[in-house]
């Protein structure tokens, strides 16, 4: 399968470039994991995986690593990471969190006061 891959060096002040330098071409990708393994023997196509495979594993684990406040701001979840790295499989997404997980995760770390006043903001909102 041919497809277009596109890279991107951005321009900036440390670099020098003043703007940025944009390059494409077109590759041709094979389209199983067999023809894969005949075009770069087993070795390189394991590699491949593995890279990818880590790349992802390690975007999904960030993704529990932080949380993200009101304000935006991260802070360490200091959630034990194992189980989610046990339960990965590359290509699935992470299953959608309901509206009360959201809320659960979010409001973990608030100390009594600060929940508090978010459960008052709650309630104000819905009573309109």
């Amino acid at each position: 399968m041919q497809k277009t891959v596109s890279a991107r060096v951005p321009a900036t002040e440390k670099n020098g470039l003043g703007e940025d330098v944009i390059g494409s071409v077109n590759y041709t990708f094979p389209d199983s994991v067999e023809e894969y393994v005949g075009k770069f023997g087993e070795k390189v196509a394991l590699s491949i995986l593995e890279q990818h495979t880590t790349v992802k594993l390690q975007a999904m684990l960030r993704g529990h690593m932080v949380s993200k406040d009101a304000e935006g701001v991260l802070s360490p979840t200091g959630t034990d990471l194992q189980p989610f790295a046990d339960k990965y499989i590359p290509g699935m997404a992470r299953p959608k969190m309901s509206a009360v997980d959201k809320a659960v995760k979010a409001t973990a770390d608030m100390s009594d006061e600060e929940f508090k006043d978010y459960i008052q903001k709650v309630k104000q909102q819905r009573a309109g």
